[in-house]
Formats: structure tokens, sequence, C-alpha cells
């Protein structure tokens, strides 16, 4: 069987019998038979190939995360939590695939362009606007597109402090939001996620945790909410946890960061920029992590003016 995108074909060509029973429009696809005819195609002109040449990376770019996000679908639909794993990990690489295919698809912005931050919270905050977002604990396939793209939301926050953590199924929901935004992505020019995915995690400022906040960070996070904190050193440990490791030559080394190795899934960017985007901001002006410092105690409140 070939797989193509509903716009290989005319409208008249097309036919009930030609759609897969089952499928979604999640991935615009119908299935052909290899004994149909193929269309010849007749000489173009330079401009004409380049033409079809564009629209045959969109076709692929929408192809590769569709197909992807269909498969997902019906595993979300057919198979229970016990292999969940096994059904949706081979999907991976079809979905990261169909994103970098969308990011190197969108136009870079010039030199002459102000600097875009990959966060939007920050961006908005940075020109003194107000953020509205929206509390979920459903990291489902289904809830992730129905966020993906959303204008009226800023950012997803996911409570993991009162729920269990399920970093796998973070780290999906993360690319679901991402492959969910393709046409955002495309649209937009650029790979500015929308919206950014914030969570709050069980240990308190106190505790002095930093393997939780990493592995939160390592996942594609843009934002940690942090419990409890009372103190200006618990406030700047988890500073410290946030950014990387500074160069010699850094302009802003303290307080010094303790991540080793950085890295930004999902961003659509390499190492090196990734090591100065994923920094605090705005601490570091061309950071895009942002940590939430939540006071719940007298003690907290009566050193706000410090910690802050």
């Amino acid at each position: 069987m070939h797989i193509l995108t509903s716009s290989s074909r005319s409208r008249s060509a097309r036919s009930s019998a030609d759609i897969m029973p089952g499928s979604s429009t999640l991935s615009r696809a119908i299935a052909v038979p290899k004994s149909w005819p193929r269309r010849r195609r007749s000489p173009t002109s330079p401009s004409r190939r380049r033409v079809r040449k564009f629209g045959s990376r969109n076709s692929t770019m929408s192809l590769a995360i569709g197909v992807g996000l269909q498969r997902l679908v019906n595993c979300d639909e057919e198979v229970s939590a016990m292999v969940f794993k096994s059904c949706h990990r081979p999907v991976w690489l079809l979905l990261a695939a169909g994103i970098v295919i969308a990011i190197l698809f969108a136009s870079a912005p010039s030199a002459q362009e102000s600097y875009l931050h990959l966060n939007p919270v920050v961006e908005k905050l940075e020109q003194g606007k107000h953020v509205f977002g929206v509390s979920t604990a459903d990291l489902s396939l289904q809830n992730a597109l129905s966020l993906a793209g959303d204008p009226s939301i800023d950012y997803v926050y996911v409570d993991m402090e009162h729920n269990p953590l399920r970093f796998e199924q973070l780290e999906q929901f993360v690319a679901y939001l991402v492959a969910g935004d393709k046409a955002g992505i495309v649209e937009r020019g650029n790979a500015q996620m929308h919206p950014p995915v914030f969570a709050r995690f069980p240990p308190y400022g106190r505790e002095q945790t930093q393997w939780i906040v990493k592995h939160a960070l390592d996942l594609g996070l843009m934002g940690i909410l942090i419990n409890n904190i009372e103190t200006p050193e618990q406030a700047e440990n988890i500073v410290r946890t946030i950014r990387p490791r500074q160069l010699r030559s850094s302009a802003i080394p303290n307080p010094p960061g303790v991540r080793g190795t950085v890295q930004c899934p999902f961003w659509g960017i390499g190492r090196a920029e990734c090591r100065q985007r994923a920094d605090l901001w705005p601490l570091n002006p061309r950071g895009d992590l942002l940590f939430w410092a939540m006071i719940e105690t007298r003690e907290g409140v009566e050193n706000a003016d410090a910690i802050a």
C-alpha cells in the first residue's frame, strides 16, 4: 500500500472507498493500492520545480507527524496500560522526524529582527504583559492535542505534587503538544513552543532536592514550581540547579550552575544554543527557563524580599 496525503489527488478522484477504515483526520492519509496507475508528470520549468519541491516538504512534514499521531491514538484506544511503553516508543522516531522537519521548514529570523524567546511566557513578561494558563493532570494525547496551539492560553501547568510522578508520560505530553502545533510552527516561522509546559513536584525548598529539577528540565519543560520556599538559601539552591555550568567567559557566572549535560528536547535548537537558552530568566536575559517560588509559610513571607 502507498500512503498519500489528501492533497495528492484531486477532489473529483476521491471516493469513500479510498479511505482506510478507522482512519482519522489527524493523519489526513488515504490508502491506495499498488495496482493503481500513477500519473506521469510533465516537464516543468525550474521555478515550477522549486514550487513542487516546496510542497513536497510540507506534505512530508504533515504526513510524518500525522501518521505518528494516528498510531498513538490507536495505542491509547486499544492498548492497556500494561503495554503503554511498548506501543508508544516505536512512534517517537516518526514524531521527532516530523517535528524537526516542521522546524527546519520554518523560516529563520533575520539578523535585524529582535531576539526571540522560545518560551512565549518569557516574551510576554519581558513586554510587561499578563499571562494566563491552565492546570492539568491529564497527560493523554487527546488532551495535548486540545491544548496545542490554543491562542487563549499562555502555558500548561502540570501538578505532580498531588498526583503520581510520571516522567515518561510527561515527556510524551510535551512531544504531543509540539507535534499538535505543527501548523503553528510553520505559520509563525519559528520553533516557539505554544504552549510551554511547567510542572510542580513534591519536594519542598528545605529538602534541597536537585535531581528532580534537573531531570524534569531535561524532558523539555520550560518552567519549574517549587513548594514552600522559606529562605534565600533555598531559592538559590534551585537557581543553581536550573542553571547550566557557566564557562569562564560567561558574563553571568553567579550563582554558578550545577547542571552538566543540558538537553533541550523539542526546542529545535543545537547544543551550543541550548546551553544559552536553557538558563534562568531574567537572571540571563536570553534564558528561556522560569522558576516560580511558592511562599506558603510565615517565615517565607518574612523573607520574601530577600528571596526575590
